[in-house]
């Protein structure tokens, strides 16, 4: 690529695909989130169901995609020069390893109460509203 606005292929690439990772993270929230009974994804396969009425879809989707989202934004680090790329790299981190807590704790704790599925939802849905908004300001700044 010629134009020195875009990024070498794979840098774009793996900002592209956090992106939509992001996005997909943040639609798979909502569907879990509304209140509409034929819209609930309750428990998915491969792990339990935390919340009520399937509030919260699945701890190991959550992590899953949380995972995803982290080795995307990595990725983006390494192939990009630019900070704000690993800025968000390292936001990332702590977010993962709060999801592998959940995914733990969901599968280990036997009784109690169980915070890891809430938090996992939370700190995935935090790191894909700042990848988001990270979309929309290079969008705003690729404009002027």
């Amino acid at each position: 690529m010629t134009d020195s606005g875009l990024l070498p292929g794979p840098a774009r690439t793996a900002r592209l695909a956090s992106y939509l990772l992001a996005a997909g993270f943040l639609t798979l929230v909502g569907v879990a989130v509304l209140p509409a009974d034929a819209l609930r994804l309750g428990a998915l396969p491969g792990g339990p169901s935390s919340g009520r009425d399937g509030f919260l879809a699945s701890v190991p989707v959550f992590v899953l995609a949380t995972g995803a989202l982290w080795a995307t934004l990595v990725a983006r680090a390494v192939w990009s020069d630019s900070s704000a790329d690993t800025a968000l790299a390292v936001f990332a981190t702590p977010c993962l390893l709060v999801s592998g807590w959940g995914l733990y704790e969901s599968y280990a704790v036997q009784s109690g109460v169980r915070w890891g599925g809430l938090v996992s939802f939370l700190v995935g849905t935090l790191l894909s509203v700042v990848v988001v908004a990270d979309a929309v300001v290079a969008r705003v700044s690729s404009d002027l």
